[in-house]
């Protein structure tokens, strides 16, 4: 009789082991069908994600696209104005304003402002720098440090060249010195002098309209870059 109770209660602890071992097993079945679920909803989420990663790739790429369109546009924009301003103003024409602006610079008659661009002199202060048919005139934009506006004459201009402010730098200069040949009124020889623009906005357009304008009055400009003739396709860069 009391192996029988024995056994009894040994039956009985078996069933609740089992019974708690279910129990378990059913938590861990749910706890999969939860990761399983999260799982599907993770990789429906990052499905999602990469599609609208690569939308905005492609739409990262149409843009650098139309963003070098636009630059091309407005490159041509300016040559166009540059032409146009060359084709219907004749040396002989004068309007009051260019009366105005060749007393101020103290130029010849039939100069006038074809266009201009920002940039700074040798000693980085800031102004503007005018092309008109036949002179640069860089002008400060304030006389606060006693600078002065200065002319050359396009055709005494004999190579602009290309260089960066800091040599190291891995990116493209803004900087061009101007190297002009000038008679010097003691002894009348011509002596090659620089001139150094710096932090050019817009370089590439600024030395495209200077080798315009100096052609346009049958004279020819030769582009350096860090003092070697560039002959590259982008050369006006």
């Amino acid at each position: 009789m009391a192996k029988l109770a024995e056994e009894n209660e040994t039956l009985k602890a078996r069933i609740q082991e089992l019974e708690q071992k279910a129990r378990q097993l059913a938590i861990l079945v749910e706890d999969r069908k939860f990761l399983t679920s999260d799982n599907e909803r993770l990789k429906a989420e990052n499905d999602k994600y990469s599609s609208e990663n690569k939308e905005l790739k492609d739409a990262l790429e149409k843009s650098h696209v139309a963003s070098d369109s636009m630059r091309m546009e407005l490159e041509k924009l300016r040559k166009n104005h540059l032409n146009t301003a060359l084709s219907f103003r004749s040396i002989g024409d004068s309007s009051p304003a260019d009366k105005e602006f060749q007393q101020k610079y103290n130029l010849p008659g039939g100069e006038f402002p074809i266009t201009y661009y920002s940039c700074s002199n040798s000693s980085y202060h800031t102004g503007y720098l005018y092309i008109s048919p036949h002179y640069l005139i860089w002008d400060p934009s304030a006389s606060l440090f006693g600078e002065k506006y200065f002319t050359i004459e396009l055709k005494t201009i004999k190579s602009l060249n290309k260089v960066k402010a800091l040599a190291f730098l891995p990116i493209k200069g803004a900087s061009v010195e101007v190297k002009v040949l000038r008679t010097d009124p003691k002894d009348k020889k011509e002596k090659e002098d620089t001139i150094t623009l710096r932090a050019f906005l817009s370089r590439k357009e600024a030395v495209a309209s200077i080798v315009k304008t100096a052609k346009n009055a049958g004279h020819v400009v030769h582009i350096l870059r860090d003092g070697q003739l560039d002959t590259s396709v982008g050369s006006l860069s």
